[in-house]
């Protein structure tokens, strides 16, 4: 029995034997950053580290979104208030991260938000995220898209919620996105998200909530709503809007479909029903702005007021099962700043006038007092009214399984589905935690007492054997081989040496000639765009003219010849002459360490003291 044998079947009872939350089966919350942020909020935020060493930005769910958005230096100008990069969710800075991959900079994909009129550049590339603030316990997620953003139509950045890859040049290898890498790397159980804004305006001033792989009961109420997401992925999350009602008043005249969009704040509506909201309530378009600004006196009513508005949700604009959501004035007393306005901060209604049926939006308002759920493998989405059990209730997590025969309707696992109740009883953190390490340590205990039998009883096998043997020193003794020195050596044959050289491939990069530019997938209609539009932004003229040169070395870049050998420069194991390329050993992702690239990538293509111990194995005596 081999020590490799032992150590298998060590490690395979400890992993069999681990907790479903170390197998990624539970769901992930990412804690929320304790901030309230934005110019037309206010929002609770979410922290996100970028980079090595991490840099720390605070930015808002996206449900339209893939990748990560964050705001650069040039999101900022002399003539942006002082306080600027730390109102913007603070700044990235992509050179200060030695583990970021530049890609060029493109137009933003934002396809339902560009009906809206919000657009923008960004510069794209890869870096290495943790989704929480420093210490918070977040999950990591490696080579992941990212975006730095200057546009003030997104004043702050966006973490994407959804499956979709990022599309670079062409349409055929879309890059993952932060939920598909989160589930690749089994950390979540599932493609599925669920959030809701949170509330500033209760006395508790109850943050954001933001799952992946589930949800969280103790942050909505249940109802038997489940909705079929839609054909286009762009606006797949459409609800009919069947009735919008206040007290007496009708404020929607007729049935609306509308799409679900964290990534902006305003309830875009028919003219027809702003123009009731006008009637009920006393609002006044103020022309400027395009906003329903709200004065001190009217202010002051409305709070006194404190009318409360019902939206009756469907899955279609009549019948069906419904559910309302209702939502008091608070929800709609938001405040405007620069650069919305241009002198100082003024109160406003969230509402917008959409011009047609492509511009009905339920925005970041309307998900303060309604939690969303969305679960990519069935195609279903859900919404429910949320509920603000404040800050330091607990959590009850629920997670979302993939579909199979071990799991309900709803998602949630056979021996799971209980807890998706209120007075559900799950194992805690803590509990979940000593398991873990008790499992650790009985584990370890049992691989260092297998080492410690099979080397202990080979050790015994080898002193008896020593101890038996006889040796009759009159015995004739086996004849020296006799070396024909005429003769040249002859030269080993095999491979079994050279095995240990880099691969000419590794990781997520792949050795072909695309360099470092990246193309994309057939999933969105259209690809990324480079757009010279927004000259005052980042940079990049042309379609494509900030795209990488694809003079970054990568792992991949290490050369492999026709026989399959490698080589980083100079001479071949073959004895071919081989191109150099300019890289460095720092700038390769493999685990050799740079003595032996360097010992490698000398040019002579030899190597004495390999040459001694060929020689050796083939039972030949060196020539002196």
């Amino acid at each position: 029995m081999s020590a490799r044998y032992v150590i298998s079947c060590v490690l395979f009872a400890f992993l069999t034997s681990l907790p479903r939350h170390a197998l990624g089966q539970n769901a992930i919350t990412i804690p929320p950053s304790t901030n309230w942020d934005g110019n037309d909020g206010p929002w609770s935020t979410f922290t996100v580290q970028i980079g090595t060493p991490g840099q720390s930005v605070r930015v808002l769910p996206s449900s339209s979104g893939s990748s990560l958005w964050a705001v650069v230096k040039d999101g900022c100008t002399k003539n942006d208030p002082s306080s600027c990069e730390d109102d913007r969710g603070d700044f990235f800075n992509s050179q200060s991260s030695f583990s970021y991959s530049p890609v060029g900079t493109f137009e933003l994909p934002l396809l339902a938000e560009a009906a809206l009129g919000v657009s923008g550049n960004g510069q794209f590339g890869y870096d290495n995220l943790v989704l929480s603030y420093p210490g918070g316990g977040g999950p990591a997620v490696n080579h992941s898209v990212v975006a730095g953003i200057a546009t003030k139509d997104l004043f702050l950045g966006t973490i994407g919620l959804t499956p979709w890859g990022t599309n670079f040049t062409n349409l055929n290898d879309p890059q993952a996105s932060i939920l598909t890498l989160l589930r690749e790397t089994n950390q979540i159980p599932s493609l599925s998200w669920s959030y809701t804004a949170g509330a500033y305006y209760v006395p508790q001033k109850v943050f954001g909530s933001l799952t992946f792989g589930g949800y969280d009961t103790s942050r909505f109420v249940p109802n038997d709503l489940t909705i079929t997401r839609g054909d286009d992925i762009s606006r797949d999350l459409l609800v009919g809007i069947q009735a919008i009602g206040s007290g007496d008043d009708s404020l929607l005249p007729e049935p609306i479909i509308a799409y679900i969009d964290s990534t902006v704040s305003a309830l875009w509506l028919p003219e027809t029903a702003c123009k009731r909201f006008e009637e009920v309530f006393g609002l006044v378009l103020d022309q400027e702005t395009g906003l329903y600004l709200v004065n001190d006196s009217l202010h002051s009513d409305l709070q006194s007021q404190n009318p409360s508005i019902s939206f009756t949700i469907g899955a279609s604009q009549t019948g069906g099962e419904i559910v309302n959501i209702t939502m008091p004035y608070g929800a709609f007393d938001l405040t405007a700043k620069y650069p919305l306005t241009a002198n100082g901060s003024s109160s406003y209604f969230p509402i917008r006038r959409a011009q047609n049926d492509t511009q009905y939006v339920l925005g970041r308002t309307f998900l303060q007092q309604a939690y969303i759920t969305v679960d990519y493998d069935r195609n279903t989405f859900q919404v429910s009214q949320a509920i603000f059990p404040g800050n330091g209730v607990k959590q009850k997590l629920v997670p979302i399984v993939t579909p199979s025969s071990g799991s309900n309707s709803n998602g949630t696992s056979s021996s799971d589905s209980s807890s998706s109740s209120s007075s559900s009883k799950s194992i805690s953190t803590g509990a979940v935690a000593g398991i873990a390490v008790g499992v650790t340590i009985i584990a370890l205990a049992a691989i260092g007492g297998g080492l410690f039998w099979f080397f202990w009883r080979r050790r015994k096998a080898k002193k008896a054997a020593e101890k038996n043997a006889k040796i009759d020193p009159n015995a004739p003794q086996p004849d020296e081989p006799k070396t024909d020195h005429s003769q040249p050596p002859n030269e080993v044959q095999g491979d079994s040496m050279v095995k240990n050289e880099l691969s000419g491939s590794h990781g997520r990069y792949r050795s072909t000639d695309n360099k470092s530019e990246l193309v994309g997938s057939g999933k969105y209609a259209s690809e990324i765009q480079g757009d010279s539009r927004h000259a005052s932004e980042l940079g990049g003229s042309g379609k494509f003219a900030s795209e990488m040169h694809g003079d970054t070395i990568y792992s991949s870049e290490i050369g492999t010849t026709e026989d399959g050998t490698h080589y980083t420069g100079g001479t071949s194991e073959t004895g071919r002459t081989l191109p150099s390329y300019p890289g460095t050993p720092s700038e390769l992702h493999g685990d050799t360490g740079a003595s032996e690239l360097e010992s490698r990538s000398s040019g002579t293509g030899t190597n004495t003291g390999l040459q001694r111990q060929w020689r050796k194995l083939a039972g030949l005596h060196e020539m002196a």
